[in-house]
């Protein structure tokens, strides 16, 4: 019998510990690992804001996923708003449902997984000068006022959702509850 593949988004508000926690889930299962920053980075780099540069961070995105995850255990990291729309018109929501698409392509089974921590915690978080590396938001401030707008933990329903709070739960642990579903799914 083949071994079933996987494609796991790891997705909430800035802060909430996307990376870490995609980070510890590759130490314990064989993953390749996309971080949302790693494309963002580079294509701020090379292009001037504009549509097109939403547009090419999109496309690079969503191809990149494609690729890694036609042959291998993908996870993609992603900075999730429910009602984000980019300066293409996609929203967040299109996004999650693009990347599940690409799962069935592929043949992969698609978790979201959707991250939150309390006000509290997100506010500390955010200060770490860990987070300024990736050009990620470190300004209370601009998460204040992300939070007046936006509630961190609504989320798109989708099968095999797993939700986590990680205010109290270290990155290792989330991880473990992410692998524990993978290997339910595994075994069925």
């Amino acid at each position: 019998m083949k071994e079933k593949k996987f494609l796991v988004l790891i997705c909430g508000f800035p802060g909430v510990g996307k990376l870490t926690i995609a980070k510890e889930l590759s130490k314990t299962a064989p993953f390749e690992l996309i971080h949302n920053h790693i494309v963002i980075d580079t294509i701020n780099n090379i292009l001037p804001p504009s549509p097109q540069r939403s547009l090419a961070k999109e496309l690079m995105q969503l191809s990149l996923i494609s690729k890694l995850s036609k042959h291998n255990n993908t996870i993609v990291t992603h900075a999730y708003s429910y009602t984000f729309k980019s300066k293409t018109g996609t929203t967040d929501n299109q996004f999650v449902k693009n990347i599940k698409k690409i799962a069935n392509k592929n043949k992969s089974i698609f978790i979201p997984v959707y991250i939150f921590c309390q006000e509290k915690e997100i506010l500390k978080r955010i200060q770490n000068s860990s987070r300024k590396k990736f050009g990620k938001m470190i300004k209370t401030s601009d998460m204040e006022e992300l939070l007046k707008k936006e509630d961190s933990k609504r989320f798109l329903k989708i099968n095999n959702s797993i939700y986590i709070d990680s205010t109290n739960i270290n990155p290792k642990d989330s991880a473990k509850i992410i692998l524990n579903k993978i290997k339910g799914i595994q075994t069925n």
